[in-house]
């Protein structure tokens, strides 16, 4: 019998999602992964949370050094993008083409999203540096620069937060497994004990 994927709710604005992206593969263990980018604005309307910078201090600060230490801690480099938060519909909208278009690539095409935008400081609101980012891990960045503006597209972007809300995802990331669900990069270790030891 297949296992069945190990879910992971991101959003490309999070900067904690990028650490999760970063380990899941590590912790899922072998598991196949569900990729599934989605909009928390859309879903911060429903929940009436709130980004996690613009809140005034120390709240801001606080955030934006833990982000650093979190990731050293993991043996990550980081650099923060010049504007944040951003848009990130159009990193979100490109995953969604290649899992049209090319399913198995959509996980490599998400981290690779992340570490341009988290590790080099790329903008990953412009279309052509997806474009770019896109033929680095061997998807047609042409097709899918153009096939951001294609109406499936465009929809299957805007389904992925209901689909979310749907799960009971409110934030990023977040795994769920067998309809288990963890909130956070600081929970990925409960989340590979549940998936090596099971239930607790």
């Amino acid at each position: 019998m297949v296992a069945a994927p190990v879910e992971f709710w991101f959003e490309f604005s999070s900067p904690y999602g990028y650490i999760g992206a970063e380990r899941i593969s590590a912790v899922a263990g072998g598991r196949p992964i569900t990729w599934r980018p989605f909009l928390l604005g859309a879903v911060f309307k429903v929940t009436g949370a709130k980004p996690l910078v613009g809140q005034g201090e120390p709240k801001d600060s606080y955030f934006r050094r833990d982000f650093v230490r979190t990731a050293a801690f993991y043996g990550l480099t980081v650099k923060m993008p010049d504007r944040f938060p951003f848009a990130a519909i159009a990193a979100t909208r490109a995953c969604y083409w290649a899992e049209a278009h090319a399913p198995e690539r959509m996980g490599d095409l998400a981290l690779a999203l992340y570490r341009a935008c988290y590790r080099d400081g790329q903008s990953i609101t412009d279309t052509e540096v997806i474009a770019s980012i896109a033929t680095s891990t061997g998807l047609d960045g042409a097709a899918l620069a153009a096939g951001l503006s294609e109406p499936a597209i465009k929809q299957r972007a805007i389904d992925a937060a209901d689909q979310a809300l749907a799960a009971g995802v409110f934030g990023s990331p977040f795994v769920t497994i067998d309809g288990e669900r963890f909130w956070g990069s600081d929970r990925l270790d409960q989340v590979e004990r549940w998936l090596t030891r099971g239930a607790w």
